[in-house]
């Protein structure tokens, strides 16, 4: 019988976390009654992960690939995943999440229903291992990977994009526009993002339709590593970082047209950090001072300026 869906999962040196969510998708694609396989794509791990993956081939009760990729980076391992994949339908999440009850059948089924559909994608709500702070403010949120976009299908049209951890594909598409691009690409010494961003802009251009819908819902499991000031300004500079290497790769005239721009933007960017102050003491307390959404901008603009320049 062909495969209708294959499940591809991703993972990466989180052997507790994967062991809780092979068992939440063993019992979708059990429940599912869909013909259907696991791939599950160890991006290198460095601790048990591989000596699980083969215990749950032995025992589970769907069929099971899986796939060592030695190449770090999200979009490496996506694309192993594909390459090994058979089914019609691609479906995408990641190994710190966990579903709504009917997840996936809420997936096949409305690609089924709507064969205009390319893409199909669901809501994705951040799920904070503590309390969310206070000062996390929802502007902050699509960096845990929050994406509500209400409580009906919505078409989601560039530069807007889905976010890779809850998708479905159908297979065909990869034949017409390739693989993810992995100059854009998330490894464990980075916290780059766009992953699939220049993946969906080629899409734009091709006329896919990529739609979302609320009841496929997966909830994204946040450490309380990732909830401190700390974090969220890291994420933001990378962000930064990400945004220009996005555009550089779509435009590659632009790096050779703005080398006096870029020296007046860090000037100016420096002259909004210390204010009208020259003391470096005055200016470290200033900096302490600021608002956590200013702290974001700079930051996302710092790493704006980082790529710019080629630092990173």
């Amino acid at each position: 019988m062909p495969i209708k869906v294959s499940v591809i999962l991703c993972t990466f040196n989180r052997a507790a976390m994967l062991r809780e969510v092979l068992v939440r998708l063993d019992s979708q694609l059990t429940l599912s009654g869909l013909s259907a396989e696991l791939v599950v794509v160890d991006n290198n791990s460095t601790d048990e992960t591989p000596e699980l993956c083969a215990a749950y081939k032995a025992q589970s009760r769907v069929p099971v690939k899986t796939v060592r990729e030695t190449r770090q980076g999200s979009n490496h391992a996506r694309n192993a995943g594909i390459q090994a994949a058979e089914g019609e339908i691609l479906v995408f999440t990641d190994d710190d999440v966990e579903f709504s009850a009917s997840w996936l059948v809420d997936l096949v089924e409305y690609m089924d229903e709507h064969p205009e559909c390319d893409v199909v994608t669901g809501k994705i709500t951040p799920k904070f291992a503590i309390s969310r702070p206070n000062w996390l403010s929802d502007d902050v949120l699509p960096f845990y990977g929050d994406q509500d976009l209400g409580n009906e299908p919505t078409d989601i049209i560039y530069p807007k994009f889905p976010v890779e951890m809850n998708m479905a594909i159908r297979a065909r598409i990869f034949q017409v526009y390739g693989d993810f691009n992995t100059d854009l690409n998330r490894d464990d010494k980075t916290l780059l993002s766009n992953d699939g961003k220049l993946f969906f802009y080629h899409l734009s251009k091709g006329g896919a339709v990529v739609r979302y819908i609320p009841n496929a819902h997966v909830f994204h499991l946040i450490p309380d590593n990732r909830t401190n000031v700390k974090w969220v300004l890291r994420r933001s500079f990378w962000q930064g970082v990400s945004d220009v290497a996005f555009e550089d790769l779509i435009n590659q005239k632009s790096r050779n047209l703005r080398v006096w721009k870029n020296i007046l933007d860090l000037l100016k960017l420096m002259g909004d950090v210390r204010g009208n102050h020259i003391s470096p003491r005055i200016i470290y307390w200033r900096w302490h001072g600021l608002p956590i959404s200013t702290k974001v901008w700079h930051a996302y603009k710092w790493g704006v300026m980082a790529r710019k320049i080629g630092w990173k």
